[in-house]
């Protein structure tokens, strides 16, 4: 019996496999930038930004917006905030 395999033949589905998996890394690769929203706020929050000498104060009207990662955030005595992370993560 003639042996019918031919490595010539699976050649053209070598190079497209291995095209999909150096694009698939390549996408797994490519940074992805985090969003934290401001969920909800209760009591005196504050906003100290590190780059500029800025202090702002968050309250309701602060909700739905996103943080700046480059802020510390601070809450007061009886101050109380939640934030919704770009991955799902609620604190």
């Amino acid at each position: 019996m003639r042996n019918n395999f031919s490595f010539f033949r699976f050649l053209p589905v070598l190079s497209f496999l291995c095209l999909l998996a150096l694009s698939l890394s390549q996408t797994a690769i490519a940074k992805v930038s985090a969003t934290i929203i401001l969920a909800s706020v209760e009591g005196a929050v504050k906003a100290l930004s590190l780059d500029e000498d800025l202090e702002l104060t968050l309250d309701e009207s602060s909700i739905g917006k996103s943080v700046d990662e480059n802020f510390i955030l601070t809450t007061g005595k009886n101050g109380k905030a939640v934030f919704l992370f770009s991955n799902g993560f609620i604190t």
